[in-house]
């Protein structure tokens, strides 16, 4: 059911994504820089929409139980440069925009406990992820705090981060913890959600 929930909000989110995306399409001959998708990405002043609106599609989609979808939306300099431009955007069960806003280039979405969480792993790689909730009803971010205690998975919880040091998300204390390594000095790869 959750994967028919996802391929539902996935073809939601293209042709809200698609509007704008495919109305100039350009030749070998032509300069992509001057397609919209290029406009935007350097645009200093645009809009977390107006980046929706070239994007290709979600890069990322999660689904809640009540139909509220969180999806990650990106463009990026497609001849080698260094510009980029990441959105979320929060739609209600009925498929309504709740909130946008930009995000860091290198953050997922989660889905944990019923609620959605993004993560960002590479703000410091050296470091456990900077994980937000955003409430379902409102948008509003709350930025969890990174606890200093090694914590083991159990049930329940999310191993979050793809740095050097993974973390453990419990999403009912709202935690986020470094992940302590296993016996033979790995690090748990394994996703204890059972959300």
């Amino acid at each position: 059911m959750t994967s028919l929930r996802t391929a539902l909000a996935a073809l939601l989110l293209v042709p809200l994504a698609a509007c704008g995306a495919g109305s100039d399409s350009v030749g070998e001959s032509d300069d992509f820089r001057s397609t919209p998708y290029y406009r935007v990405l350097y645009d200093k002043d645009a809009t977390p929409r107006e980046v929706v609106s070239v994007a290709p599609g979600p890069e990322h989609v999660e689904v809640a139980r009540d139909g509220s979808v969180l999806a990650l939306f990106g463009i990026q300099d497609q001849e080698g440069g260094e510009e980029n431009k990441t959105v979320w955007r929060l739609l209600d069960p009925d498929g309504k925009v709740v909130r946008e806003a930009f995000a860091p280039q290198f953050v997922d979405a989660v889905m944990a406990g019923d609620q959605f969480f993004l993560v960002d792993s590479e703000a410091d790689t050296s470091k456990a992820p900077q994980v937000s909730m955003i409430r379902r009803d409102d948008g509003a971010t709350q930025r969890l705090r990174t606890g200093p205690t090694v914590r083991s998975a159990v049930q329940g919880d999310v191993v979050v981060g793809h740095g050097e040091v993974p973390a453990v998300l419990r999403p009912g204390s709202r935690t986020v913890n470094p992940l302590a390594p296993t016996k033979d000095g790995g690090q748990r790869a394994a996703d204890a959600s059972t959300g």
